[in-house]
């Protein structure tokens, strides 16, 4: 009898860029060329080391499981903000064609190493976030945005609610994902770099400064990009063995 593989809990993180489908052959290469130097360096900005995450390329994006031990802050917050600053620099120096506006969603669940490669919920769910109405409403709703971030209840619990970093819950509006045909009904919260939504609104609008008598309610710096922040205020995902080590992946998840 086989050994099952071990059950490992993992951030995993996935990119799809806006209207990829609508370029020609060559400006989707050109594409994918500029979306994977650009996560690089934006990874490599927010003092992580993209050179570990388990990739899966899916043309116009990618889904990646992050090693153990992931600084949430770094990958939530300051990942984030370096993507929308190399984004507003990509976008400003190409054409329409070429400029890319992106789709991030990010989760924290379980996963097992399989023979045809990774398994478990944490895809899925990862999967249902990313091609979700609510993020892709979201992001068409704020013409002048370069991203739109959907975060799962278990990363906004872990992550968002800390404040650590600069993240605040009032710069990300509740949502329901729900996909009858999916199985699929579950919260999630969307963040838009420089943008906030008004409740009794649906679509996004460019964050202004809060009127002297709301700042006693309202969260500072809501709605609004931090960039390039640097911080000693780490929180680390638990340290369950998968895959990798502080020297690198290993077989056992």
């Amino acid at each position: 009898m086989l050994e099952p593989p071990p059950l490992c809990e993992r951030f995993v993180l996935g990119v799809d860029v806006e209207k990829y489908s609508d370029r020609n052959v060559r400006r989707q290469l050109s594409i994918q060329r500029a979306l994977d130097r650009l996560l690089s360096q934006a990874a490599e900005a927010a003092g992580l080391d993209r050179g570990l995450w388990e990739c899966e390329p899916g043309g116009d994006g990618e889904l990646a499981v992050l090693p153990d031990g992931v600084d949430l802050i770094a990958i939530v917050r300051r990942f984030v903000d370096q993507v929308e600053l190399l984004l507003a620099d990509h976008n400003a120096d190409h054409s329409p064609e070429m400029r890319m506006r992106l789709r991030l969603a990010m989760h924290v669940d379980t996963v097992a190493r399989g023979a045809l490669g990774r398994a478990g919920q944490a895809l899925i769910t990862l999967s249902r976030l990313l091609g979700s109405g609510p993020v892709r409403e979201a992001l068409a709703g704020a013409a002048d945005a370069n991203l739109a971030l959907i975060v799962s209840e278990s990363v906004y619990r872990k992550a968002v609610l800390s404040e650590l970093g600069g993240l605040r819950p009032g710069q990300f509006r509740e949502v329901r994902v729900d996909l009858p045909a999916k199985r699929f009904d579950e919260m999630a919260y969307i963040y838009i770099p420089g943008h906030e939504v008004k409740p009794e609104k649906s679509s996004y609008i460019p964050a202004s400064p809060p009127k002297p008598e709301e700042r006693s309610r309202r969260p500072s710096a809501a709605g609004k990009s931090v960039l390039n922040i640097v911080s000693a205020d780490t929180i680390h995902m638990p340290g369950s063995v998968f895959g990798f080590s502080e020297h690198g992946p290993n077989d056992d998840c």
